[in-house]
């Protein structure tokens, strides 16, 4: 199951959508490698796993993705 990605910024569609694309081409995916990928053009670039209680069914899997290293600039 692909994780659900939880963009930081979400209005810079270039970086939801190299994010989005990055994540497609894993398989497996995990945070550390999209986080890899992710750097090739963005270097701050951070993924963060959500903790399970994060979800309202503790079971969707979902990553926080900053553009910036933090939700904010």
């Amino acid at each position: 199951m692909k994780a659900t990605l939880l963009p930081f910024p979400r209005d810079d569609h270039a970086f939801v959508q190299r994010a989005e694309r990055c994540l497609a081409d894993l398989d497996p995916g995990s945070p550390e490698r999209l986080e890899t990928l992710l750097r090739l053009h963005y270097p701050d670039a951070v993924v963060r796993c959500r903790d399970g209680l994060g979800s309202l069914d503790g079971v969707n899997q979902a990553w926080y993705v900053y553009r910036d290293g933090r939700p904010t600039r």
